[in-house]
């Protein structure tokens, strides 16, 4: 498939979205027909045949020390499809689903402890009650946009709708909330430092050239809408949202890693300490390192213009590691620990004088429980101190287990 993985399957925090029935209704059939496999064996020896990949996640959380103590699950479900266009094209389509806001609705957290949760609202006539809203978890179309390789693959351009967030800022050892880490700040620091894009998803586009066999550059652009609230096919292309990420990889004692440096210039309106409207910009860098011995490391920063009054969060950081379980002989098996801090702006409206301000901290450790090739299950803690930025607050831990199931 032409699509990355984590370009497909990634999603924000507490995401909702309003379809309607009729949009909904063609979204399922359009991904039932394409995924039949006579269609797709119908065309196999032309090269022609749709690809497919899926996957479910349940996570079960509960948190002690929250300011709302409780249990909560979730769920989310992928589907993407792609198929080739010519020698040098792809088109791809993903939807997904999901069910429950999750733990963090009771945390008041500045990262997040489950990074997939969403829900998509259906909000419609009830034809039995009448009158009432009806809330559904609805398949949506996520991602919608073709994909074509340039210069042998070199130059490799994305057009459409896209995981604008996905596509900077990855790393191998801490990007996939379905199979690594759960909390926001070790998947992306989108939503944590930095503001998300108001749908999440938007129209865009993707370039990325490989420079040479250890250095590639991306130009990642995003119509944002030019107010934050707005989505990005209303005023279109006004006020983009920018994205230039330069990765170096080198290979170091004969293991392979990733060293990211990216700038975001967010051009949607904003207001600095003055009450005037201004533009955001951030900056991070995400390094991962394998170390041999199914052993890599990871670390990541990022920080933002600390003169606009919405930006509660100046930075973040973290670092951590994944072991696979080759060693105990449980090759398919993973350990992950990962430490950080989301550190509060005290120019902002949410901190400016408070004198009980201070770094948010995160710990995670989590075994990921490879029952097959298709099925894990991964229990996981996370420690969060100085919760909500609040030095007084009680330290909170989140117990869960995430299943995984891909097919």
């Amino acid at each position: 498939m032409a699509f990355r993985k984590s370009s497909l399957w990634r999603r924000s925090n507490f995401e909702k979205r309003n379809q309607s029935p009729m949009a909904i209704a063609l979204a399922a059939a359009l991904g039932l027909g394409m995924a039949l496999p006579d269609s797709a064996s119908a065309h196999e020896d032309e090269g022609d045949a749709i690809e497919m990949e899926a996957g479910m996640t349940w996570y079960l959380q509960s948190s002690s020390g929250a300011p709302d103590d409780g249990t909560d699950l979730t769920y989310t479900f992928d589907l993407g499809l792609s198929g080739k266009i010519g020698e040098h094209g792809t088109a791809v389509i993903a939807f997904e689903a999901g069910g429950g806001d999750g733990i963090d609705q009771r945390l008041g957290s500045l990262s997040t402890a489950n990074y997939d949760a969403f829900v998509t609202d259906l909000f419609g006539l009830n034809p039995i009650i009448g009158g009432a809203l009806t809330d559904l978890q609805a398949l949506s179309i996520s991602q919608l946009y073709y994909e074509h390789e340039f210069m042998d693959g070199k130059l490799m351009l994305d057009l459409g709708k896209l995981d604008i967030h996905s596509l900077y800022d990855d790393n191998a050892y801490a990007n996939d909330e379905t199979e690594q880490f759960l909390s926001g700040i070790f998947t992306r620091l989108a939503g944590t430092v930095y503001a998300e894009l108001p749908q999440y998803y938007a129209p865009g586009f993707a370039a990325t050239l490989d420079l040479g066999d250890r250095v590639d550059l991306s130009l990642i652009g995003a119509s944002a809408g030019g107010r934050i609230a707005n989505s990005g096919y209303e005023d279109f292309g006004h006020r983009p949202y920018v994205v230039v990420q330069v990765n170096f990889k080198p290979n170091l004692a004969g293991h392979d890693g990733d060293y990211r440096f990216y700038a975001i210039q967010d051009n949607r309106v904003y207001i600095d300490l003055n009450g005037n409207p201004t533009e955001n910009s951030a900056w991070g860098v995400s390094f991962d390192q394998a170390v041999g011995h199914g052993v890599g490391l990871f670390a990541r920063y990022s920080g933002q213009d600390t003169d606009v009054r919405e930006n509660s969060v100046k930075s973040s950081w973290s670092i951590g590691t994944l072991i696979a379980g080759g060693t105990w002989g449980r090759a398919d098996d993973t350990i992950g620990i990962g430490y950080g801090s989301v550190n509060v702006n005290n120019k902002s409206t949410d901190f400016a004088g408070d004198p009980n301000a201070d770094d948010e901290t995160h710990l995670e450790v989590f075994y990921r429980l490879a029952l097959n090739d298709k099925l894990s299950l991964t229990p996981d803690i996370q420690v969060i101190g100085n919760n909500g930025g609040d030095s007084t607050s009680d330290t909170v831990t989140v117990y869960g287990i995430r299943g995984q199931v891909n097919f």
